[in-house]
């Protein structure tokens, strides 16, 4: 059995090499693919805050042109929008009471 010591060093050599270039490639697959999902996770929080932003600010409008009636038409509209799967109002108890 042949040991270590006894292989050529171009072989030696090139193994070592062989063996830093998969440790680097597989180190930067890890981290390449870390900061892929936490930019999409920063990114569909950014949208459902944007989609929060716009549904609140539509019911304020509605609420003050005394027209919140007609809200479930408003949220119909949203939830057919391509980008958004599901829209929820959770209204408080004085918001019922006040607008229905």
């Amino acid at each position: 059995m042949r040991r270590l010591a006894d292989t050529p060093i171009w072989v030696r050599l090139t193994g070592a090499i062989w063996l830093m270039l998969v440790i680097a490639w597989g180190s930067m697959i890890v981290w390449e693919t870390r900061v892929n999902r936490d930019t999409a996770i920063d990114q569909a929080r950014d949208f459902a805050s944007s989609v929060n932003e716009m549904t609140m600010a539509g019911l304020t409008g509605m609420m003050i042109t005394g027209t919140v009636a007609q809200r479930d038409v408003f949220l119909d509209q949203i939830k057919e929008l391509s980008s958004v799967r599901d829209l929820k109002v959770i209204r408080g108890e004085a918001v019922s009471k006040v607008y229905g």
